[in-house]
């Protein structure tokens, strides 16, 4: 996990990947207690919620509702990449998982808004 980089408020998740997040949020993802805390905080600094609240890992259309979008791969990858760096022989199912499950409790946050 790379700590440098051209700006010192950002952190690039994985070497190599040019995903940056801001620092404060790398450490709160660095601190997690779980590989499915890590990857929840990682995807919130990575993605804005607008880019999530219409999106999901892969992007599907099941013929009810909204089609959605899939979130952008290199940003994905360095999510996975980073997560099986700090949590090896982490399941890549739990950390796909782990994204749609923040994806659907952010939405299910907005509709109970509403």
């Amino acid at each position: 996990m790379d700590t440098t980089s051209s700006s010192p408020s950002k952190v690039e998740i994985f070497k190599g990947s040019g995903v940056m997040v801001d620092k404060l949020a790398w450490a709160y993802a660095v601190n997690a207690n779980s590989c499915t805390t890590f990857v929840r905080q990682l995807l919130t600094a990575v993605f804005p919620p607008e880019v999530l609240l219409v999106s999901n890992l892969r992007g599907t259309n099941k013929g009810k509702g909204e089609a959605r979008l899939p979130l952008e791969k290199t940003k994905v990858d360095a999510i996975y990449n980073a997560t099986l760096e700090r949590w090896p022989g982490t399941p890549l199912s739990l950390v796909g998982s782990s994204i749609n499950g923040k994806i659907t409790e952010m939405r299910n946050k907005v509709k109970q808004q509403k």
